[in-house]
């Protein structure tokens, strides 16, 4: 008979039970157990990622209809109120200790990519994931619809988050921009959401450093044109920016920043 690993048997390979049961001694989460351990429940959450499940009831049927496969990997079909009440009973820091020792084992496989930075490169990002106003009233977004944002912090070698933020879908990712750059030294890529000059000067302020794309209407003058020394194309800009605060009152940008021009022969300048 051959041998062979189904898909969900590989990932499950890579959970360490030991530190998983660890996490669910330190915080209770064997209270109240009859059918649906805790790592049961992981198991269960995981099947409902990789099948790309939207709801409970998806991953239940689907685990009916597979039952008979789920015996290679360790697992049996749950019912749906069986997985509702375990997920209300758990402590929701069982999963999150869990992420953690994976994030680290994940980044120790990826490695360093050897960027020419000194500095740490980090990547700022927001995603909106859309949810039922009628069972999530909490998280309103607009008139009918219903958000949670997530609010990332990448690290620019191994592309894994190093910290999330949630928050519903109304709050504008600028307002979490303080609270994901705030380590003196990184370098901060973020997209032009993100370009608030207030803030972006408090980072400036705490030693830290930031990329990102300049709005249609910022009002600045070049005080400098920088050329390539082999080439001669202009290598950068420094201008000086002004930004427009919530009382519409020009204040400017009390340091030099660089504008940077990246040409493309076929489209032209970005």
């Amino acid at each position: 008979m051959s041998n062979y690993t189904t898909v969900m048997g590989n990932l499950l390979s890579h959970l360490e039970r030991s530190d998983f049961q660890k996490a669910v001694r330190e915080h209770a989460g064997y209270k109240r157990v009859r059918t649906l351990s805790t790592f049961d429940v992981l198991k269960t959450l995981i099947y409902g990622q990789v099948t790309s499940a939207f709801s409970v009831r998806e991953i239940e049927s689907s685990m009916a209809v597979n039952s008979s496969k789920l015996y290679h990997c360790g697992m049996k079909p749950a019912k749906r109120s069986t997985l509702c009440d375990a997920l209300e009973k758990r402590d929701h820091r069982i999963f999150e200790s869990e992420f953690n020792v994976l994030a680290a084992k994940a980044r120790q496989i990826a490695g360093n990519k050897g960027h020419r930075y000194k500095n740490p490169l980090k990547i700022i990002d927001a995603s909106t994931i859309e949810l039922c106003l009628g069972r999530f009233d909490w998280a309103k977004f607009r008139t009918t619809k219903g958000a949670v944002k997530l609010h990332l912090k990448l690290d620019g070698d191994t592309l894994y988050p190093e910290q999330v933020r949630l928050t519903t879908g109304a709050v504008h990712e600028v307002n979490e921009m303080s609270s994901l750059c705030h380590k003196s030294g990184e370098i901060y890529v973020m997209d032009r959401g993100y370009v608030d000059y207030k803030r972006l000067y408090d980072i400036e302020l705490g030693k830290l450093f930031f990329v990102t794309r300049m709005k249609a209407n910022c009002d600045y003058e070049i005080e400098q044109e920088l050329f390539h020394s082999q080439t001669g194309a202009c290598a950068g800009q420094s201008p000086l920016v002004t930004y427009t605060s919530s009382f519409e009152i020009k204040v400017p940008f009390l340091s030099k920043l660089r504008k940077g021009m990246i040409y493309v022969l076929e489209t032209g300048p970005l």
